[in-house]
C-alpha cells in the first residue's frame, strides 16, 4: 500500500507541474469586451485549485506516513480544511466565469476555428490521455466553452464530495480507507488533466489559420 501511494504521490506532483496553465486563454471564443472579465476569474479559479491540490498532497502525506506511525488526526484535519476552503473558492470563481460567459455569447469568427480544427490529430501527435482529451475535444469541436467550464465545475464538485466524506470520517475520529485516498488522487489527477488539456487544445485550435 505504501509503495502504491508513493508512486501516486509522485504522479500527482508531476501533474501539478503540468497544470500551471489551467482552463486559461480560451476566452477569444467570447466577444472582446468580456474576455478580461472572464479570464481574471479563470486565473483566480486556477490559482485556488492549485493551492487546494497542494494542501491535498500534504493531507495525503499524513496518510502515507501513517503506514509507519500513528495517524496524526490534528495535522490531517488542518490540511483537509485548507484543501476544502481553497477548492470551494476555486468553484466560486469558475461559477462566476461561467455566468459571464453565458451572458456574453460567442465570437463566431473564432469559434468557427474550433469547429474546423483537427483535434484528433493533435491528440495523437501529443500522445494525450485519450479519455480526458476526447472529453475536452467534445466541448471544443462544438465550440461549447461554457459547457467546458461547467464540466470543470462538475469535476471540482466531485472532489469536494470526496473531501466532505473524509471530513465526516475525521470528525468521527476514524481514518479514511485507502480506497478513498486513491479516489482523491485520481479525481485531482483527472481534473488537472482536463484543465490542462482545455488550455492546450483550446489555444491551439483558436490559433489555427
Amino acid at each position: 500500500m505504501k509503495k502504491i501511494l508513493t508512486v501516486l504521490f509522485i504522479m500527482l506532483l508531476f501533474l501539478q507541474a503540468k497544470a500551471i496553465i489551467y482552463v486559461n486563454d480560451i476566452t477569444p471564443a467570447f466577444p472582446e469586451e468580456y474576455r478580461e472579465e472572464i479570464e481574471s476569474r479563470i486565473i483566480d479559479g486556477a490559482s485556488y485549485f492549485l493551492k487546494s491540490q497542494s494542501y491535498a498532497l500534504l493531507f495525503l502525506n499524513e496518510y502515507e506516513k501513517s503506514a509507519a506511525q500513528p495517524f496524526d488526526f490534528s495535522a490531517a484535519s488542518g490540511y483537509l480544511e485548507k484543501t476544502i476552503s481553497e477548492l470551494e473558492n476555486s468553484k466560486t470563481k469558475y461559477l462566476q466565469a461561467l455566468e459571464i460567459g453565458k451572458n456574453a455569447g460567442y465570437k463566431e469568427e473564432n469559434t468557427a476555428k474550433l469547429r474546423n480544427f483537427n483535434f484528433d490529430r493533435l491528440i495523437t501527435e501529443n500522445k494525450l490521455n485519450s479519455s480526458v482529451a476526447q472529453q475536452v475535444k467534445y466541448y471544443l469541436e462544438n465550440a461549447d466553452i461554457t459547457g467546458l467550464y461547467q464540466q470543470n465545475i462538475n469535476n471540482i464538485q466531485a472532489i469536494l464530495n470526496t473531501l466532505y466524506s473524509i471530513r465526516t470520517r475525521l470528525g468521527e475520529n476514524a481514518k479514511p480507507g485507502v480506497s478513498t485516498a486513491w479516489e482523491l488522487f485520481q479525481q485531482y489527477s483527472q481534473a488537472a488533466l482536463f484543465g490542462n488539456y482545455s488550455t492546450m487544445m483550446g489555444t491551439t485550435g483558436l490559433a489555427a489559420k
